[in-house]
């Protein structure tokens, strides 16, 4: 691997490391100053070697590191996610609703 490669890496790895509640690809993207698909790709790898880990949470996906993936309970996007979830189980129920009552 080059030395570009090698330093968008730490770059990536030092922004989740101060962001234990872990981040999603537009915010690493303009964190490291780079294009949405080029970090993906960048991502992708530091996925495959085990330094990084993702979880779709509500509609993002959030990367932590490894080391930190116990934390993601605790954070922001977890609050956005179950949020989110509350209102679509909200929806759904109004929608059976409708249905069993031919409303």
């Amino acid at each position: 691997m080059n030395k570009q490669f090698n330093q968008i890496k730490e770059s990536i790895v030092q922004i989740l490391k101060t962001h234990k509640e872990g981040l999603d690809i537009t915010q690493i993207s303009k964190k490291v100053n780079l294009y949405r698909a080029t970090v993906s790709k960048y991502l992708s790898i530091l996925e495959y070697q085990g330094i990084i880990s993702s979880r779709k949470i509500g509609p993002s996906k959030v990367y932590f590191l490894v080391e930190d993936e116990v934390h993601h309970i605790h954070s922001p996007h977890f609050e956005e996610s179950k949020d989110w979830i509350d209102e679509f189980i909200e929806e759904l129920k109004e929608e059976l609703k409708k249905e069993i009552l031919g409303k």
